[in-house]
């Protein structure tokens, strides 16, 4: 598993522990001191407490729609978990195959042993796999 860079930590933060509770702060501080510059610029009170809801909203429809894109083309961290999940529970599957079993498998799904090396990755993960003990 490939470790995380700083940037991806940093963006992860956004999505865990209190993530979601910072982010509102932060915006509900960046609102406020948005509308008193819009009232420092000569806007009154009502049409700045207008504009910073305005603002307010566009900034929470571009998130929203952010996170539907995410959940639509599965990118979630649940989505990749369980795909992470699901891929080490089928190589621990292939790895109490035999080679014979593993190349019948492959024939009757139309896989071929080439798909099966790019799939699994390296040649030690493909030799793992036909090690099965007798």
């Amino acid at each position: 598993e490939a470790e995380m860079s700083d940037f991806d930590k940093f963006l992860d933060r956004w999505n865990t522990r209190g993530g979601v509770l910072l982010g509102c702060t932060l915006l509900a501080v960046f609102l406020a001191m948005f509308k008193m510059g819009v009232e420092a610029a000569g806007v009154d009170e009502l049409s700045a407490g207008n504009w910073s809801s305005f603002v307010g909203f566009v900034i929470l429809m571009v998130y929203t729609s952010q996170y539907l894109n995410r959940v639509a083309t599965k990118s979630t961290t649940y989505a990749e978990q369980l795909r992470m999940y699901e891929r080490e529970v089928m190589m621990q599957r292939m790895k109490e195959l035999d080679e014979e079993e593993i190349k019948a498998l492959c024939a009757e799904v139309g896989v071929s042993m080439e798909e099966l090396d790019e799939t699994v990755g390296s040649d030690a993960a493909l030799k793992e796999l036909t090690t099965k003990e007798k």
